[in-house]
């Protein structure tokens, strides 16, 4: 079964490379890091539906593809070596995912360090056009997969990539300043790098980051 490695996925050595190569390819994940967590600190600061918001949102999803595509190659299908969640499960993983938040929104807005920072989140969602907002939210997920887990854990040698990974997308959204959305990229970066490291490709995390996003931005009870 995919849920052993899963939950205790094997490692995922990066191939070694030339040092020409490998000084390229660490140059342009780090820059690309730096510039779209500006971006994305930029997007979430000003008025959502704004023309700056919607040219910031597809702006910084364009630096995440962009700088992955250009950093190193991202394996996008599952390994068939590996036995990872299919898309199905995939899938279920966002719901489930979506379910805990649920519950655990319904407690943190008891709690004064939190519930300043979800209404600040969830008030920008709902003070736009929904449409506008889920299209810019599910094109920035689909760009975070690709470049942090698809081309960052090749871009740097470091002896965890998916740790540093996860690591550097907790950084990038603390960049937003906003509590909730640190404690949420803590927990589903979590989940997204099991299921790279179990499936082999960035397929997997994708389609769980945009089921969890459209249920977070559509279903969550306000």
């Amino acid at each position: 079964m995919w849920l052993p490695s899963l939950l205790a996925p094997p490692p995922s050595p990066v191939p070694p490379v030339a040092r020409p190569v490998a000084r390229r390819r660490a140059t342009i994940t780090l820059g690309t890091f730096v510039a779209g967590s500006v971006l994305l600190s930029f997007t979430l600061h000003v008025r959502q539906g704004s023309t700056a918001f919607v040219v910031l949102g597809v702006t910084t999803a364009a630096a995440w593809i962009v700088g992955a595509l250009a950093a190193a190659p991202v394996p996008l299908l599952p390994d068939r070596t590996r036995i990872g969640p299919t898309l199905a499960q995939a899938v279920g993983i966002g719901v489930v995912s979506f379910a805990a938040f649920a519950a655990a929104y319904q407690a943190a807005k008891h709690l004064p360090v939190l519930s300043g920072a979800l209404h600040s989140v969830l008030g920008k969602a709902d003070a736009a056009p929904r449409p506008v907002v889920l299209v810019i939210t599910l094109l920035n997920g689909l760009a975070e997969e690709v470049f942090f887990r698809g081309a960052l854990p090749a871009g740097l040698a470091v002896r965890r990539p998916a740790v540093m990974a996860g690591l550097l997308y907790v950084a990038a959204t603390a960049a937003t300043g906003n509590l909730a959305l640190v404690i949420a990229a803590v927990v589903m970066g979590t989940v997204f790098g099991r299921e790279r490291l179990a499936s082999g490709g960035v397929l997997a995390p994708i389609v769980t980051h945009l089921t969890w996003s459209t249920l977070m931005l559509l279903a969550l009870p306000r």
